[in-house]
Parts: structure tokens; C-alpha cells; sequence
């Protein structure tokens, strides 16, 4: 291939807008890293994002909780605003708040209805690797109790976690993380420490440069006070991206097996940013 050739084709790659977000970071990317899908506070035990952002996002979400034993069951929705702001290459700051959220109650034969808002949640992250290919991020998160439903006592925490993102060719993507939440809440004068880690991975394939979808699991575990294995969850997803960097997702987080009452979780995104 001569000179001429072989500046060609480079020019070729360069402007190739399917090629252009091959790059798992790329701001042209259909997708960037994990939803937060699970029924958990604002995005507290959420796998984080691994890639550096100014975005903001409005969450709504929908949660199906039943408990057929004890004859009882809820129904939730509301809206989760968040977002992420660089503060320097390799650093990022991430924020979200449940907005009023409206809750219906059953329990045995008695019905309630709420209408409350809060937790809220803050995080600091760092890019540890930024390849071609891949991108790995750690964050610490803390969960603020700022939270109107709860009349006595108040709940607080901090999380450690880590999350990544390998994209091999401009179709395929993987993504997923570990998460490390540790939840206090403080009632009576007393304090109930619980410890609950949890894991995610899944896989994507983009339809089109706008376009994607995917599938995951998520493993929600308590290790203290009493070990248990809380949920594995199913997560599909959709993705969309459209110009003026607005983005747009639908999933959902299903439980398969495990302990926890939280039947389903569904949300739909939109957000905006670079």
C-alpha cells in the first residue's frame, strides 16, 4: 500500500462515525456502563458508570414489591434525578435524589397510601484504566438521609465499588462491576448495621450506531447480620441515543431466586449531556 493508500485509509477511520464510538468512552457511545435498574435508594448499591461525564438524568421507576405468606404487598413509583460532572480527566462527581415518590400499601387486609421523597446519595470517582478497548472506574459513595418517609430515626451509608466496560468491536459490549454498601440505621438509640454486596454483568449488542440492547444478571448477597442471598436478578435493557446528546433507556431489574419481597423493578431514563 503506497503513501497515498494508506493516509486514506486512516482518513477513512477517523471519520467514520461507526468507528467513532468504538471506544467504550467515546462520547458518541449508545451506552457507557451499567443502568441503575435495582429497587434500592436513589443509586445507593447501583454499579457505577465507569466512564467520565457531564450529564444529568431524570429516572422513573416503577417497583412491584409481594409477599404472598404474610399477605403483603406495595406498589411504588416516582421520579430519581441524578447526574455526573468532570472535575478532571481521570475524576467525576456523581449525585442523586428520589424525588416525591407515591407509595400503595397493603398489608393483610389494610390499605395505606404515602407520598415521601428522599434518600439522597453523592459519589466521587476516578478512572483507574482508559484503554482503546476497555475502561475501569472505582467510586465512593455515601447515601445522605435526607428521607421524608421515615418519621423516626434516620438511615445513612457508605459504599465502595469498582465497575468496568469492554467494548471489542463497534457492536459488541460487556459491562459490569462490584459494589460494597454498608447501611446504618439508627432507631431507639440504637444502631442496626447491615452489609450488602452485590455484583452485575451483562452483555450488549448495538443494532444500530444509535441503537442497543442488553441483557444481564445482577447478584445481590447480605453477608451481615445474616447471611443470605437477597436476589439474582435478570436485567434487560433498551438504549437510545439521538443527536443533541440526549440519551434514553428502558429496563428492568426481575428477581429470579432469593429472599428479598422486591418482585420487579422497571425504569425508564432520560438524560442529556456529552
Amino acid at each position: 500500500m503506497n503513501a497515498r493508500a494508506r493516509v486514506g485509509v486512516a482518513a477513512l477511520v477517523a471519520l467514520s462515525p461507526a468507528l467513532a464510538w468504538a471506544q467504550p468512552c467515546a462520547p458518541a457511545a449508545v451506552a457507557s456502563g451499567p443502568l441503575a435498574l435495582g429497587p434500592g435508594p436513589a443509586d445507593f448499591g447501583e454499579v457505577a458508570e465507569p466512564c467520565a461525564a457531564n450529564q444529568a438524568v431524570a429516572r422513573l421507576r416503577g417497583i412491584l414489591l409481594v409477599d404472598t405468606p404474610d399477605f403483603y404487598g406495595a406498589i411504588s413509583a416516582g421520579v430519581t434525578l441524578g447526574g455526573r460532572y468532570r472535575i478532571r480527566e481521570r475524576w467525576w462527581v456523581s449525585g442523586a435524589l428520589d424525588m416525591p415518590t407515591w407509595r400503595y400499601t397493603v398489608n393483610a387486609v389494610v390499605a395505606s397510601t404515602a407520598l415521601d421523597a428522599g434518600p439522597a446519595t453523592v459519589a466521587v470517582h476516578r478512572a483507574l484504566v482508559t484503554r482503546e478497548s476497555f475502561a475501569v472506574a472505582a467510586h465512593v459513595r455515601a447515601l445522605v438521609p435526607v428521607d421524608t418517609a421515615r418519621r423516626f430515626g434516620l438511615r445513612t451509608g457508605a459504599e465502595l465499588g469498582a465497575s468496568a466496560i469492554y467494548r471489542p468491536g463497534v457492536r459488541w459490549f460487556a459491562d459490569g462491576g462490584l459494589t460494597a454498601p454498608t447501611a446504618l440505621v439508627v432507631l431507639g438509640g440504637r444502631t442496626h448495621v447491615s452489609v450488602v454486596p452485590a455484583a452485575l454483568a451483562e452483555m450488549g449488542f448495538a443494532l444500530r450506531s444509535w441503537l442497543a440492547l442488553s441483557l444481564g444478571a445482577a447478584l445481590r448477597t447480605e453477608v451481615h447480620p445474616s447471611p443470605a442471598l437477597l436476589a439474582l436478578a435478570a436485567r434487560p435493557a433498551l438504549r437510545v441515543r439521538t443527536g443533541g446528546g440526549w440519551r434514553f433507556a428502558l429496563g428492568a431489574d426481575v428477581r429470579l431466586v432469593g429472599v428479598d419481597r422486591t418482585a420487579a423493578a422497571v425504569s425508564l431514563f432520560v438524560g442529556r449531556g456529552d
